[in-house]
């Protein structure tokens, strides 16, 4: 019952397209889709905006989750890249910020975990201790990590005997863990990426990104 075409992929390549009777099912190449599925409603109910750092509007209609690695420099530019974004969609997006350090910066992992046990004493604290990492990534190492984080910490505000005692703890850590777990499966593979209400934007491309936030609105 299905019906046969073909699909043009660029220049003399094209693949094999069938559709069911009912419209239902989409077979392109070696892919089956399910032409009732949002495919990026899909995504964004695997992610979860509860309990995270935000900036923007509660209530906009563009909700960004942004997966990112504070030893990442592309990622440094997806930060200074955002204040402006903010202010040109101001009560229309809100940010979400999820974990991902990468197994090859070495002391990624650890300020993730600082920056959880930061936002554990409030949204703004994250979003002090969030910058002062970015903007401090070329004096930071692994050796002098720890060392770092707390004077960060000190100048931020944070309380440093709570702030201390959540470095260790194992909550961080599987906070961290969860939001990892999360990005590899919505098909996250490098930071910064942008989830935008399920349409991912890899990079810290301004444009693109502007681009996928016009299209939802």
């Amino acid at each position: 019952g299905f019906k046969e075409g073909s699909f043009n992929m660029g220049g003399r390549q094209t693949v094999p397209v069938f559709i069911s009777g009912n419209g239902k099912f989409l077979v392109l190449g070696t892919e089956i889709y399910d032409t009732t599925v949002d495919p990026q409603k899909e995504i964004m109910e695997k992610i979860s905006i509860k309990d995270v750092p935000t900036k923007g509007a509660d209530n906009a209609k563009v909700v960004i989750v942004e997966y990112s690695d504070f030893q990442c420099p592309f990622c440094k530019r997806g930060k200074d890249m955002l204040p402006q974004i903010l202010k040109d969609y101001n009560g229309k997006i809100k940010i979400a910020f999820k974990q991902l350090p990468l197994k090859n910066h070495n002391w990624a992992m650890p300020a993730a975990i600082a920056t959880v046990c930061a936002y554990q004493q409030g949204n703004d604290k994250f979003w002090a201790l969030h910058d002062k990492l970015f903007d401090s990534q070329k004096d930071i190492t692994l050796e002098n990590s720890k060392e770092k984080f707390n004077q960060y910490a000190k100048e931020v505000g944070l309380d440093t005997k709570k702030f201390d005692a959540c470095l260790n703890s194992k909550e961080a850590a599987a906070v961290v863990d969860t939001q990892m777990k999360e990005a590899v499966e919505i098909g996250v593979q490098s930071t910064p990426t942008f989830v935008v209400n399920g349409m991912i934007v890899p990079g810290a491309n301004p444009e693109g990104l502007k681009s996928a936030i016009e299209i939802q609105l």
